[in-house]
C-alpha cells in the first residue's frame, strides 16, 4: 500500500485549463398515462484527443472532446440525449508526450466524462420519467 501511495504522489498529473458544454439536447419523451416514472437508457460514449499545440513558453496542451448519447430503451418512457463536451489539459513539464496522451485519455476523459454526467442527470431532474443516473465508467489505457 505504501508502495501505491508514493507512487501517486510522484506521478505527475494533467490540469484542467478550462472545460465547457458543445452542444446539449434533450427529449424528455412523453408524460405518463399511468403514472410510471422510469427511463432505461443506453448509453454510448465518444471520446477523442481533438488537438495537441504549445503555448509561446513552450507549455503543451490537449484539448479534448466528449460525447454521450442516450439511446430510449422504451420507445414510450425514455429519457433521449445527447452532450457534447470539450476541455483543455495542461501537462506538467516531466510529462513526455506518450504519458501526456495516456493520462488525458484517461484521467482528463474520466473528468469529462462526470461532468456531462452532472449536467445530464440535473436536466433530468424532475422530469416526467423521474431522475436518471448515468453510470459510473473508467477510462484506462
Amino acid at each position: 500500500m505504501e508502495s501505491l501511495q508514493k507512487q501517486r504522489i510522484e506521478s505527475p498529473l494533467i490540469t484542467c485549463v478550462t472545460r465547457k458544454v458543445d452542444s446539449l439536447s434533450f427529449d424528455g419523451g412523453m408524460i405518463p398515462k399511468e403514472g410510471v416514472n422510469k427511463s432505461d437508457v443506453e448509453c454510448n460514449v465518444r471520446n477523442a484527443i481533438t488537438s495537441a499545440f504549445s503555448d509561446e513558453n513552450g507549455v503543451r496542451f490537449r484539448q479534448l472532446n466528449l460525447v454521450i448519447e442516450l439511446l430510449p430503451g422504451d420507445e414510450g418512457h425514455y429519457y433521449r440525449s445527447e452532450i457534447s463536451v470539450s476541455g483543455i489539459y495542461r501537462a506538467p513539464a516531466d510529462l513526455d508526450d506518450d504519458a501526456f496522451d495516456r493520462e488525458a485519455l484517461s484521467t482528463g476523459m474520466q473528468d469529462l466524462y462526470s461532468y456531462a454526467r452532472g449536467i445530464i442527470e440535473n436536466v433530468a431532474a424532475g422530469g416526467v420519467w423521474g431522475s436518471l443516473y448515468l453510470p459510473q465508467i473508467g477510462f484506462t489505457i
